[in-house]
């Protein structure tokens, strides 16, 4: 299946802000910038969705203190993942 199109609507700010970074990549278009961008966040703003309907009991019932504990459990887990040593890089000395 080819690439699908879709058609979005951005503030100015954030258009101007893609169009700044689409200029400092050369060959780079604004919609491969999107792409690159919704594909590395897609994964964790569906791990979010998957976790807020965690809290929810089986009548459907949203909880709200279930949900902040999940969502604290999980933002922690995303800040030790970010600042966990890279094993690409070399040790220094």
């Amino acid at each position: 299946m080819g690439k699908r199109r879709f058609s979005i609507t951005l503030s100015p700010e954030v258009a101007d802000r893609l169009d700044r970074i689409v200029a400092q990549l050369p060959g780079a278009t604004r919609s491969g910038v999107l792409d690159e961008l919704l594909a590395l966040a897609l994964p964790d703003f569906e791990d979010l969705v998957r976790l807020l309907d965690q809290a929810r009991d089986p009548s459907g019932t949203f909880n709200e203190a279930a949900a902040r504990d999940q969502l604290a459990a999980w933002v922690g887990q995303r800040v030790l993942r970010m600042t966990a040593p890279d094993d690409r890089t070399e040790a220094p000395g």
